[in-house]
């Protein structure tokens, strides 16, 4: 009970002086306020970095090569059928191969029915669908023997599709490139740009009549899926065994082509830029904390003072120094956790206010908000001890003839 009364008798102070308290608390509220934010707006960014990332292409390891001189080698730093081949025959290595292999920067003409259109068409292996996730709006996709057979077939991305006037009623038809006739077999779904490729504008044929009718494919980087994805260095140096084998190359020789993870590099930096930028505004939002902490300990020792005959009497009629000092602290902390949990629902409406306004990606967590709300009882706690202390400290007689 008389803990209670102490924490009565705090609260009773701080409702007497109601706009100094707030002003004290303000501090504590943006800052807290900041924190939640922050947090909330780093975790939607990366959140939104992962799921980019994970929506380019659905691969384990690419494999690039390096052009003549960057640097020298012997060895082809462009890759040929043969040795697609022979990674696609370690199936216990490689579940999935394609690569990308656009012409014609702006595209090339093609014609459907009596229309003419510059479209990008992309002479690839039929596991081009599941590296870059293609789905089907009607018909089917080529598979290996229509590349086998050099079937004349093409698949039509939905913006391709678009371009030349037509929908899943081109299925059954032809369509013309580089003077040869393709029938339509499959018109695929919007997928959206995979980094600087736009898949929606592609039309897709089998590498097999490609080299055929229009002569040899560079191909100069290959994405592959593994069947196990949970040691990639192991892959990696599988993957390199076998080019080399394929290639004669001796060992230790240098090679015109790398093997590793597509866009490794890409992601790192994203992630580390995301952290980065999370960690200064989590620092100012820290700092703007600190200082509501120092506010509430300045407020503390006013109150000390114009407090000092209360204090007085309450140790005449035998209060304690332990008393004293409790009521100061729970004071301090009330202080702060009334203005935490204004912090707190403050920092959840400003970052559901940026999410719908701006259509920013936030993510707000449990941990970031019980971190807040502890955080501010700590600033209370830490500031508050030595106005407490002083308090404590004040002789009866003396304080008891302050005005």
């Amino acid at each position: 009970m008389y803990i209670l009364e102490i924490i009565r008798i705090a609260f009773a102070s701080l409702v007497a002086n109601k706009a100094r308290a707030l002003l004290t608390m303000l501090g504590i509220i943006v800052g807290i306020g900041a924190v939640i934010a922050v947090v909330a707006l780093g975790a939607g960014a990366q959140q939104a970095v992962d799921e980019k990332i994970a929506s380019m292409i659905d691969a384990d390891l690419a494999i690039y090569g390096t052009r003549p001189g960057y640097p020298p080698t012997r060895g082809r730093w462009a890759f040929n059928l043969d040795e697609i081949r022979a990674l696609k025959d370690r199936d216990d290595v490689v579940k999935h191969i394609s690569f990308s292999n656009a012409f014609g920067g702006r595209g090339e003409p093609v014609k459907y029915q009596n229309r003419l259109a510059q479209i990008t068409v992309q002479r690839t292996l039929p596991d081009v669908r599941h590296i870059y996730r293609l789905r089907l709006a009607a018909g089917r996709f080529y598979d290996s023997s229509d590349d086998l057979a050099m079937r004349r077939v093409a698949v039509v991305g939905s913006e391709a599709a678009e371009k030349l006037g037509g929908g899943p009623e081109m299925i059954g038809r032809t369509i013309r490139y580089k003077s040869v006739d393709f029938t339509v077999i499959g018109v695929l779904k919007p997928r959206g740009s995979v980094g600087w490729e736009n898949p929606d504008g592609f039309i897709y044929i089998p590498i097999g009549i490609a080299q055929h009718a229009m002569g040899p494919v560079m191909l100069y980087g290959l994405q592959v899926r593994l069947v196990d994805d949970s040691d990639l260095e192991g892959a990696a140096t599988e993957i390199e065994r076998i080019i080399r084998r394929t290639r004669n190359m001796q060992f230790g020789e240098p090679t015109a082509f790398s093997v590793r993870p597509p866009f490794g590099d890409m992601e790192k930096l994203q992630q580390e830029t995301a952290a980065t930028f999370s960690s200064l505004l989590l620092s100012v939002a820290t700092i703007s904390l600190i200082v509501g902490g120092i506010g509430v300990m300045n407020i503390m020792l006013v109150s000390v003072t114009e407090r000092t005959s209360e204090i007085g009497i309450r140790k005449a009629l035998g209060a304690r120094r332990s008393n004293v000092m409790l009521q100061f602290v729970l004071e301090a902390v009330a202080l702060c956790v009334v203005g935490g949990t204004l912090g707190v629902a403050g920092g959840v409406g400003a970052v559901y206010f940026f999410a719908d306004k701006f259509g920013w990606i936030t993510v707000i967590t449990p941990e970031s908000i019980i971190l807040s709300f502890g955080f501010s009882i700590v600033v209370g706690l830490f500031f508050g001890i030595y106005p407490a202390w002083h308090a404590s400290r004040l002789d009866p007689v003396e304080a008891l003839r302050h005005e």
